[in-house]
């Protein structure tokens, strides 16, 4: 099935996705388990709250490339200080 500009889709990252999922399945006991299905909206909801912050800032005009930095600076105090707590 074509995109919509009449390309063919890449199947490259298909084919090397799909023995990703047996062999890290084998490789762990916890990969397929129901509190990794759980953990992935808890992983994402720091993306999910930065891109849409980022989508108003692009609507509105003005294009902001620290968030990332930022966000791993964030990152970086905030685990300084659960150790050192």
């Amino acid at each position: 099935m074509p995109t919509a500009t009449g390309r063919p889709w890449p199947t490259g990252p298909l084919i090397g996705h799909v023995p990703l999922a047996p062999s890290l399945s084998i490789a762990t006991d916890s990969f397929l388990s129901f509190r990794s299905f759980l953990n992935i909206p808890d992983q994402i909801t720091v993306l999910g709250i930065m891109a849409v912050g980022m989508t108003f800032v692009i609507l509105i005009g003005g294009i902001d490339l620290s968030v990332g930095s930022v966000l791993a600076l964030s990152m970086m105090v905030l685990g300084y200080l659960n150790v050192e707590a």
